[in-house]
Protein backbone atom coordinates (compact mmCIF):
# COMPACT_ATOMS: atom_id res chain seq x y z
CA UNK A 1 0.00 0.00 0.00
CA UNK A 2 1.42 3.19 -1.09
CA UNK A 3 1.77 6.39 1.09
CA UNK A 4 -1.13 7.87 1.53
CA UNK A 5 -3.64 5.02 0.96
CA UNK A 6 -4.86 5.02 4.44
CA UNK A 7 -6.21 8.56 4.08
CA UNK A 8 -7.85 7.47 0.74
CA UNK A 9 -9.59 4.36 2.24
CA UNK A 10 -10.94 7.35 4.91
CA UNK A 11 -11.98 9.41 2.43
CA UNK A 12 -10.35 12.28 2.80
CA UNK A 13 -10.72 15.02 1.04
CA UNK A 14 -7.18 15.39 -1.35
CA UNK A 15 -6.22 12.27 -0.81
CA UNK A 16 -5.64 9.62 -4.27
CA UNK A 17 -8.16 8.16 -5.19
CA UNK A 18 -8.57 4.24 -6.23
CA UNK A 19 -8.88 4.03 -10.07
CA UNK A 20 -11.34 1.07 -9.33
CA UNK A 21 -14.51 2.19 -6.98
CA UNK A 22 -15.93 -0.13 -4.75
CA UNK A 23 -19.15 -0.85 -3.93
CA UNK A 24 -18.53 -2.41 -0.42
CA UNK A 25 -17.74 -0.29 2.14
CA UNK A 26 -15.06 -1.11 4.52
CA UNK A 27 -16.07 -0.49 8.27
CA UNK A 28 -13.04 0.82 9.99
CA UNK A 29 -12.24 2.28 13.25
CA UNK A 30 -10.04 5.45 14.01
CA UNK A 31 -7.44 3.86 15.93
CA UNK A 32 -7.54 0.71 13.03
CA UNK A 33 -6.66 4.00 10.50
CA UNK A 34 -3.80 5.40 11.98
CA UNK A 35 -1.81 1.92 13.19
CA UNK A 36 -2.55 1.39 9.28
CA UNK A 37 -1.28 5.03 8.30
CA UNK A 38 1.78 4.65 10.63
CA UNK A 39 2.61 0.76 8.81
CA UNK A 40 2.16 3.15 5.01
CA UNK A 41 4.46 5.88 6.65
CA UNK A 42 7.51 2.97 7.45
CA UNK A 43 7.05 2.35 10.86
CA UNK A 44 7.65 -0.95 11.92
CA UNK A 45 7.49 -0.21 16.11
CA UNK A 46 5.29 1.84 18.40
CA UNK A 47 6.38 2.17 21.76
CA UNK A 48 3.69 3.96 23.76
CA UNK A 49 1.90 3.69 27.21
CA UNK A 50 -1.46 2.55 26.34
CA UNK A 51 -4.06 3.13 29.36
CA UNK A 52 -7.89 2.76 29.23
CA UNK A 53 -8.23 6.53 27.07
CA UNK A 54 -6.72 4.45 24.38
CA UNK A 55 -9.23 1.81 23.70
CA UNK A 56 -10.18 2.06 19.80
CA UNK A 57 -6.29 1.20 19.44
CA UNK A 58 -6.28 -1.92 21.83
CA UNK A 59 -9.42 -2.93 20.25
CA UNK A 60 -7.48 -2.62 16.55
CA UNK A 61 -4.63 -4.43 17.72
CA UNK A 62 -6.85 -7.38 19.98
CA UNK A 63 -9.08 -7.95 16.52
CA UNK A 64 -6.18 -8.46 14.72
CA UNK A 65 -4.99 -12.32 14.71
CA UNK A 66 -2.15 -13.41 16.32
CA UNK A 67 1.38 -12.61 14.19
CA UNK A 68 -0.84 -10.46 11.84
CA UNK A 69 1.73 -7.79 10.47
CA UNK A 70 -0.76 -5.53 9.78
CA UNK A 71 0.14 -2.97 11.91
CA UNK A 72 3.54 -1.79 13.73
CA UNK A 73 4.38 -4.39 16.52
CA UNK A 74 3.45 -2.27 19.72
CA UNK A 75 5.97 -1.79 22.52
CA UNK A 76 4.03 -1.70 25.88
CA UNK A 77 6.17 1.22 28.23
CA UNK A 78 5.85 2.14 31.87
CA UNK A 79 5.41 5.74 30.62
CA UNK A 80 5.73 8.32 28.22
CA UNK A 81 9.35 9.61 28.95
CA UNK A 82 10.59 6.17 28.68
CA UNK A 83 8.56 5.49 25.28
CA UNK A 84 10.09 8.32 23.49
CA UNK A 85 13.17 7.64 25.02
CA UNK A 86 13.17 4.12 23.38
CA UNK A 87 11.69 5.45 20.10
CA UNK A 88 14.22 7.76 19.66
CA UNK A 89 16.86 5.46 20.78
CA UNK A 90 15.92 2.92 18.30
CA UNK A 91 16.02 5.75 15.35
CA UNK A 92 19.47 6.84 16.03
CA UNK A 93 20.35 3.41 16.15
CA UNK A 94 18.92 2.11 13.30
CA UNK A 95 18.09 5.40 11.15
CA UNK A 96 14.46 4.83 10.32
CA UNK A 97 11.98 7.05 12.41
CA UNK A 98 9.71 5.22 14.76
CA UNK A 99 6.70 6.00 16.87
CA UNK A 100 6.75 6.67 20.30
CA UNK A 101 5.11 8.40 23.25
CA UNK A 102 1.88 8.57 24.49
CA UNK A 103 -1.71 8.41 21.89
CA UNK A 104 -4.17 10.98 22.64
CA UNK A 105 -7.23 12.61 20.91
CA UNK A 106 -6.54 10.30 18.08
CA UNK A 107 -3.14 11.10 17.22
CA UNK A 108 0.44 10.41 19.00
CA UNK A 109 1.43 13.30 21.23
CA UNK A 110 5.10 12.38 20.78
CA UNK A 111 7.29 11.38 17.99
CA UNK A 112 10.49 10.35 16.70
Amino acid sequence: MKVGAAAAKMGIPGAPRSSSPTREKIMQTTGAALLEAMRDSGIEYVFANLGSDHTAFIEALAAEPAGSQRYPQVITCPNEMVALSAAHSFAQVSGRAQGGGQFGCGWLDNHT
